[in-house]
């Protein structure tokens, strides 16, 4: 006796699975890191601290043309950054 068996539309099943089993955990610590990112920015005179939540990742920024100019500057004002050393913080681990 021969038995021969086939499985349709589970290709990447496990694949699948173990990437929504993963969504959660991960979006709890893209928000935990950007809640420090936008503290630490803050704490550091930024003004306008948004956060943005798209799927998979955290955007922190800010919409305020004052706040964008400072941490560029401009063709006749230096860069005062707020954010950039906000970031190096959080990831050393004194913005924790």
């Amino acid at each position: 006796m021969i038995i021969s068996a086939r499985m349709i539309g589970l290709d990447d099943l496990a694949a699948r699975l173990e990437a929504r089993l993963n969504e959660a955990p991960i979006a709890a610590v893209l928000d935990r890191m950007a809640d420090r990112l936008a503290t630490a920015a803050i704490a550091r005179g930024g003004t306008g601290v948004e956060v943005e939540t798209a799927p998979g990742r955290r955007e922190v920024g800010s919409a305020d043309p004052a706040a964008v100019a400072r941490e560029i500057g401009g063709p006749h004002t230096p860069a005062a950054p707020w954010l950039m050393p906000a970031l190096a913080a959080v990831r050393s681990g004194e913005g924790a």
